[in-house]
C-alpha cells in the first residue's frame, strides 16, 4: 500500500514551501506615505493553480502510476513598486530559490534567473519547472527530508514562491534602499490529490502515521466516517478554485462648496487640484467580489469563510483619512498637500490602491493627480 507520505513525494519529490491556502495572503506594508522603495503588491494571475488538466467529468480518481497530463499553463505575476520620485528608473529581476520555488533568502539554495527581461511583469509556468526538476533529480530520489511542515496542510494546497528583486537604476531623489527583494506565494490546488490524500489516510492507522519532530500530528481523517467523506468529494468535485478581486473603475469626487461632481479615472487620467484640496476616491470591484469559499482543517471538517476584500492606500505626498478601507465601503478621503508644504508650482502625486482578498488573491491600481500652485 502506498502510504500518504510515500504517495506526496512520489509526486513531488522537489521540496518547496508549504503552508495553508487560507493565510497565504502576503504582509501589507504599514506606512502609507512613501519615502523610500517599496514593494506595495505583487499579483499572479490566476492566484491558484492546479497540478494537472481537469477531467472533464470532475472525477477525483488519481492513479499514482498513470498520472494525468500536468497543468502547464503560465501564470502571469506583476509587481507594484513605488518610490518617492514618481520617474524613477527601476529594474526587475524574477529568481526562484532552486531546487524547486522555494522562498528567500536562498539559504544554502541556488538562485536562479526566471527571466532574462528586468520587466515588472513575469510568465512562467511553476508546474512545469517542477516536473523539470522531478526529471533532474530522478523518479527514485527520496528528498522527504524537505517536509517541515504540519502534514494536515495538505489537505489546503501547496504554497510555491517566486522571488522579485527591484533595483533603483536612475532617480532624482535618493533612497535608503536602492535594492529591494520581495517574495509572493502561489497556491497550488489539486482537487483530486487532496481525495487521495484523505482516502490514503482512512487507510492507515493513527500509529501507522510517520512521527515529524516537534510536530503533534492530527488524525487526518482517519476517523472520518463515510456521510463527511462524501460531503468532502462533493465539495472537491464542484470547488471554484480563487479568483483575484478586480478594481474595474475608480469614481473621483471633487470636494469644495460649489461642486460635489464625480468623474470616473482611467489609467491615463491626470486630476488638476488646488493646495489642500480634499477628493474622494472610491474603487469599485467587480460584481464577483468578495467570495465565499471552504477549506478543510486537519480533522477533515468543512469550514465556511466570506471574503473580506481589505484596500491599503499609499500616495508620496499628501495624507487620506483612512489608511485601509474595505470593500463594503471602499471610499476613502485624500487631502492634497498644503500651500505651505509645496516646493514647485506643480508637483505631481501618484495615489496607489491595493486590494487583497486575505487568501492570495489581490489587484492594484494608481491614479496621477497634479497639485497647482
Amino acid at each position: 500500500m502506498v502510504s500518504l507520505f510515500d504517495f506526496r513525494f512520489r509526486l513531488f519529490l522537489v521540496p518547496f514551501c508549504i503552508g495553508l491556502s487560507i493565510s497565504c495572503g502576503d504582509a501589507t506594508p504599514e506606512e502609507f506615505l512613501v519615502e523610500d522603495l517599496r514593494i506595495l503588491n505583487i499579483k499572479t494571475e490566476p492566484p491558484e493553480l492546479a497540478l494537472f488538466v481537469a477531467p472533464k467529468d470532475g472525477a477525483l480518481e488519481l492513479k499514482p502510476d498513470a498520472l494525468p497530463a500536468p497543468d502547464l499553463r503560465p501564470l502571469e505575476v506583476s509587481v507594484l513598486a513605488a518610490h518617492p520620485d514618481l520617474d524613477a528608473a527601476l529594474q526587475f529581476d524574477w529568481i526562484r530559490c532552486a531546487p524547486g520555488l522555494n522562498s528567500i533568502p536562498c539559504e544554502g539554495n541556488e538562485r536562479v534567473r526566471l527571466s532574462e527581461l528586468p520587466g515588472n511583469t513575469l510568465r512562467f509556468s511553476p508546474v512545469e519547472i517542477l516536473l523539470q526538476e522531478l526529471t533532474e533529480q530522478g523518479a527514485n530520489s527520496n528528498l522527504a527530508s524537505g517536509f517541515n511542515s504540519d502534514p494536515r496542510e495538505l489537505l489546503s494546497g501547496l504554497i510555491a514562491n517566486v522571488n522579485v528583486e527591484v533595483k533603483v537604476i536612475q532617480a532624482g531623489q535618493a533612497v535608503d534602499t536602492p535594492v529591494l527583494e520581495g517574495k509572493k506565494r502561489i497556491v497550488l490546488f489539486e482537487p483530486r490529490l487532496v481525495a487521495q490524500t484523505i482516502l490514503t489516510a482512512r487507510d492507515l492507522d493513527p500509529s501507522q502515521i510517520p512521527q515529524v519532530e516537534g510536530i503533534e500530528l492530527p488524525s487526518l481523517c482517519t476517523n472520518t466516517g463515510e456521510a463527511q467523506i462524501l460531503r468532502l468529494f462533493d465539495y472537491l468535485e464542484n470547488r471554484t478554485a480563487n479568483r483575484n478581486p478586480i478594481i474595474e473603475r475608480i469614481d473621483v469626487g471633487i470636494l469644495t462648496r460649489t461642486d460635489s461632481s464625480t468623474v470616473t479615472l482611467t489609467s491615463t487620467t491626470v486630476l488638476t487640484v488646488s493646495p489642500g484640496q480634499t477628493i474622494s476616491i472610491e474603487p469599485i470591484l467587480n460584481e464577483d467580489a468578495p467570495e465565499k469559499y471552504q477549506v478543510i482543517d486537519g480533522n477533515c471538517e468543512l469550514l465556511d469563510f466570506d471574503e473580506d476584500p481589505t484596500f491599503s492606500w499609499f500616495t508620496n505626498a499628501g495624507d487620506f483619512r483612512s489608511r485601509r478601507t474595505r470593500s463594503e465601503d471602499p471610499l476613502n478621503i485624500y487631502s492634497a498637500p498644503e500651500l505651505a508644504e509645496l516646493t514647485a508650482d506643480e508637483t505631481k502625486i501618484r495615489i496607489f490602491m491595493v486590494v487583497r482578498d486575505g487568501r492570495g488573491g489581490s489587484d492594484h491600481r494608481s491614479l496621477d493627480l497634479l497639485v497647482v500652485r
